[in-house]
């Protein structure tokens, strides 16, 4: 079991099934590369994707997806980025199978180390496969590992007009750098690079004639160099320290494009939270594609909208938003229902957006709240029955939606300056207390193996009596390390 479908498949090295066996929804998929530090000490990797033609070579270095590639929203493949979970790291791909070019045969799927690891040094290895639902349908644990600093994981491929994945399980000591040779990517690891090797890299190499061979009209002939793809780690550029501030008195506040105030009652904190939310993730592309695909959404032209009307019956129900995601030719939609500070998500709400979505034919319903969904189990019990189709209902939390925008912010990066100040201004309204997106905490009595208690109430401003509670289970407190699986997992890997 993996806390989002009825039933996980496990999977031994060399397994193969056909992904029609297992779901319905299977034009896209997220493959999710997880692992946990050992007695080595912390530890990290990246995930990587090739497509292979027929001969089980890249057609280009363009079918090499890593973290150095620029990301483009109508790429089959998008690295959604690394988050932590309660035992260690997930890093999630997802593959949009139906925009996958005619000649590529196969998906595979890798990850590799740097800076010496091995991935034997990872206590918990494994793969686990979601269909486009969201829902888990596979799991391959890998338990072999020792000083490979490169691993393939698995691979989906073509058998006439069907995927399947293959589980594979097999390591490089040599690195991403060896592994992408094999598959006919020219690679070079070096750490450093100065401008004048980048330049040469790219620009054309063109012979200066002789006077006396100079021939009037005559093209002179271009030889490029060959082009290398380059698979040393990129310097993070660490955000600048704010200079000194120009207020000539304390109580001088700065002025906020996400302002929070005047926020009278939580109605208003729910529709000024959503909008935001929402503008921020059609205004930050890659914002956007993490948070959408963390529901499965496919990446693309992401636009979102906020209290949108639609007929039920002879009512009119109005969800708090509505996210619609185009890649090609198709369109993804999800309905949005926002909870703020202590107030509860509501059953017949949630029962009242399913019933549209599915007569609509939209892909989900996604919730928002300061609840927790720890082991895939939505804060609201809905009527199953509901839930037939195609509809998935998904919850977030606003700590989760705080934590994916922090560790964009000052890890992964975004492609421009404005992006990086926009992203710095959600952060500063979901951490202010008046927004009602913080979840204020108290403990009771049950006691975490470290001690101290593991049984959060979450509440908001405000909410004195009103509140919510959630068992978080083993390693959750408000005092110690683990304190980040409270505030960053929506459900805990076994």
């Amino acid at each position: 079991m993996d806390g989002q479908g009825d039933f996980v498949q496990p999977m031994i090295k060399g397994q193969n099934f056909a992904l029609s066996a297992l779901s319905a929804s299977t034009d896209s998929v997220t493959l999710s590369l997880n692992w946990a530090a050992g007695a080595e000490g912390p530890g990290d990797a990246d995930a990587s994707v090739l497509l292979l033609d027929a001969d089980g070579k890249v057609r280009s270095d363009d079918d090499f997806f890593f973290y150095n590639r620029e990301a483009h929203a109508d790429d089959p493949v998008q690295l959604l980025g690394k988050t932590p979970t309660g035992g260690g790291t997930e890093d999630r791909i997802s593959v949009d199978l139906t925009e996958i070019p005619d000649g590529v045969e196969r998906v595979v799927i890798t990850a590799s180390r740097y800076g010496g690891g091995s991935f034997g040094e990872f206590d918990d290895l494994y793969l686990t496969l979601s269909d486009g639902a969201g829902d888990g349908i596979a799991r391959f644990d890998i338990t072999d590992a020792t000083t490979e600093t490169a691993f393939v994981f698995g691979e989906l491929y073509r058998r006439g007009e069907e995927w399947k994945f293959r589980a594979i399980g097999q390591g490089y000591a040599s690195g991403l750098a060896g592994l992408a040779g094999d598959f006919g990517i020219d690679v070079t690891d070096d750490e450093e690079q100065t401008d004048e090797e980048q330049a040469d890299a790219v620009a054309p190499v063109v012979p200066q004639p002789r006077a006396a061979e100079v021939v009037a009209n005559e093209p002179v002939e271009t030889v490029e160099k060959p082009r290398r793809v380059r698979t040393a780690k990129k310097k993070v550029v660490r955000p600048k320290l704010p200079e000194p501030g120009l207020a000539e008195d304390d109580s001088w506040r700065q002025s906020r494009i996400f302002s929070v105030s005047g926020l009278r009652n939580e109605q208003e904190r729910e529709v000024r939270a959503t909008s935001i939310l929402l503008g921020v993730m059609a205004q930050v592309p890659e914002f956007g594609r993490r948070i959408a695909g963390k529901f499965n959404a496919p990446a693309g032209r992401i636009e979102t909208f906020a209290e949108a009307s639609f007929k039920r019956g002879d009512d009119r129900v109005r969800p708090d938003g509505v996210i619609r995601i185009a890649r090609g030719g198709r369109v993804w939609t999800a309905l949005v229902e926002t909870k703020t500070g202590g107030n509860a998500l509501k059953a017949d709400q949630v029962e009242s957006y399913i019933e549209v979505a599915r007569h609509r034919k939209y892909e989900a319903v996604i919730t928002l709240s300061n609840d927790l969904a720890l082991d895939g189990e939505h804060p609201v019990a809905v009527d199953k029955r509901k839930l037939r189709g195609k509809v998935a209902l998904r919850h977030i939390s606003w700590a989760e939606i705080t934590h994916e925008a922090h560790m964009l912010r000052h890890h992964q990066g975004v492609a421009n300056q404005a992006h990086l100040w926009i992203l710095d201004e959600l952060l500063y309204f979901l951490r202010h207390d008046n927004a009602g997106c913080r979840a204020s905490t108290t403990w009771g009595p049950a006691g975490c193996t470290c001690g101290r208690p593991s049984r959060p109430r979450l509440c908001g401003p405000g909410t004195a009596r009103r509140r919510t509670s959630r068992r978080i289970g083993k390693s959750s407190c408000g005092s110690c390390a683990c304190v980040s699986a409270v505030s960053t997992v929506s459900r805990s890997r076994r």
